[in-house]
């Protein structure tokens, strides 16, 4: 009788330590994906190599003397950094044809500004609407490359990872996607601002917006060393 309830009592014993020792890899697993990448503290603040003043602006809606004029004002007003938007939806109209004329005329005659690349709306060919995120991230992907792969050395590109990606994608996927393209967008372009938008949604997963986060320092981390 007292070796049958040793018995029971050690399996219990057994049992009970296998759950913990299981809670416990579950744990640490958790753990593990919740704060990979992570590099405690940030890293040191380098300073840009210029400062002022900056202003949004619309460019594209003059002709080149028009938008000469408009620069040499901008100029005169005491900017020195103009933050233009660069809509896919106008640029790309069809998959693969390009319509850069417009664009071109705005770089080319931006002379020592500092110009910010906004990249935003879809064409119709990539989503449902042009305020709609595109139905492939990859497709969006290819075109902030082409635009980067043309006015690279001219331009810094602020943004390049859509919404869908935080919201559907796992934190792992997040972390991996942001690491690639950040990495591939700060190669390409002149300066690169990495980002989804103008502001996080309340919808959009904190995990998966942790792990951009997590992904940008870890790119900038591999920058300083």
């Amino acid at each position: 009788m007292k070796t049958k309830r040793a018995l029971i009592i050690t399996l219990l014993c057994l049992a009970g330590l296998a759950i913990v020792v299981g809670a416990a890899v579950a744990i640490t697993q958790q753990h593990a994906q919740i704060t990979r990448g992570v590099f405690f503290g940030f890293p040191a603040p380098i300073d840009p190599p210029k400062r002022g003043i900056g202003v949004n602006v619309a460019l594209e809606q003059y002709d080149e003397a028009q938008l000469k004029a408009e620069l040499a004002q901008i100029k005169q007003a005491g900017f020195s950094w103009i933050r233009q938007t660069f809509p896919w939806a106008q640029i790309e109209p069809e998959q693969g044809q390009f319509e850069w004329a417009k664009w071109d005329l705005i770089v080319q005659n931006s002379g020592d500004l500092n110009l910010i690349a906004v990249l935003d709306t879809a064409p119709l060919w990539a989503a449902s609407s042009n305020f709609s995120p595109p139905t492939s991230t990859l497709q969006f992907a290819n075109f902030a490359r082409s635009l980067a792969q043309r006015y690279g050395d001219r331009i810094g590109l602020l943004g390049g990872i859509d919404l869908d990606i935080l919201c559907v994608k796992t934190p792992d996927e997040v972390y991996d996607i942001v690491l690639e393209r950040g990495r591939e967008y700060r190669r390409l372009a002149r300066g690169y601002a990495l980002g989804s938008g103008n502001s996080i949604p309340d919808y959009v997963p904190v995990d998966g917006y942790l792990a951009m986060i997590r992904a940008a320092q870890a790119i900038r981390a591999g920058e300083l060393n």
